[in-house]
């Protein structure tokens, strides 16, 4: 395979995990080709997966825990990168600024930010894997440098390879898996890295981080409202605020006012703020 087939193999695998999170939230059952995949990596393996591959493993995702297969697919795509970069280093020095910019994309780097919520992608001692952290310094350059990631138990420096970006973040609109669709809360900070305090009816409560389920529509994003009136006809695009009030009720808005809503009630539109379009 050349260096543009492994990236685009790589953007198959991005949209597989990205569609699992929305699909199977609670599942929690072990991996299994994922799992064997790992194990390989351990010791050594360094064959990519080949496409054919894809159905039976994405088939083994589904039944598997979300994050642990973020976990896992962000090893195996910085791995394809390494080899990438071993194998086809003139191709890619060539291309060096799309083709990394893109990987790196693909691979969660632009969620490793100072202040983000993290998971180590390892356990020891000291940190359980899956204890939250949060980023208190970042290199200049990723790929030679290490970021200051603070957990209960202290600062640790890690590699960015071995971190992987919550979906959970301060400020997000989350749901606890269990409870109605309609009640909505806003995350407010995090515990010892073990608990997620989140605001839910006007009250802060606490909940591990499994409990939570990360809202399709999140503040800033643009959103439908799905019926329509003289005020908002149909159509026309809200953008949603960070303001949620005691009832969970999300506030939007349109261009001829803001009005708030159930979450049933609106859905996130196809297009977003930084998205490329293309004029038809």
């Amino acid at each position: 395979q050349d260096a543009s087939e492994i990236l685009r193999l790589a953007e198959t695998w991005h949209h597989c995990s990205l569609a699992l999170l929305r699909t199977a939230p609670e599942a929690a059952v072990e991996l299994t080709e994922l799992g064997q995949l790992e194990r390989k990596f351990q010791q050594g393996f360094t064959a990519l997966v080949s496409e054919s591959s894809l159905p039976k493993i994405h088939t083994s995702m589904a039944r598997a825990q979300p994050r642990c297969c973020r976990s896992v697919l962000t090893r195996f795509l910085l791995r394809g990168r390494r080899l990438a970069e071993e194998a086809y280093a003139d191709d890619l020095q060539e291309r060096d600024l799309s083709s990394r910019a893109q990987m790196n994309f693909l691979l969660g780097y632009e969620d490793l930010t100072e202040g983000k919520l993290v998971y180590w992608m390892n356990a020891d001692k000291d940190v359980d894997r899956n204890e939250l952290g949060k980023i208190t310094q970042v290199p200049g350059d990723y790929d030679k440098g290490v970021l200051l990631v603070k957990f209960s138990a202290g600062k640790f420096p890690i590699e960015p390879r071995w971190l992987c970006a919550a979906d959970i973040q301060v400020g997000a609109f989350v749901q606890v898996a269990g409870d109605s669709d309609e009640v909505i809360g806003e995350v407010k900070r995090v515990d010892d890295g073990k608990e997620v305090v989140v605001e839910v009816k006007g009250e802060d409560q606490k909940y591990k981080p499994k409990k939570l389920i990360l809202c399709d529509f999140q503040p800033e994003m643009l959103v439908f409202w799905t019926k329509a009136d003289d005020d908002i006809p149909r159509g026309h695009l809200g953008v949603v605020l960070k303001d949620l009030n005691d009832s969970g009720r999300v506030k939007v808005k349109f261009p001829k006012g803001s009005w708030r809503f159930k979450p049933s009630e609106i859905v996130r539109a196809p297009i977003q703020p930084q998205s490329y379009v293309q004029w038809t």
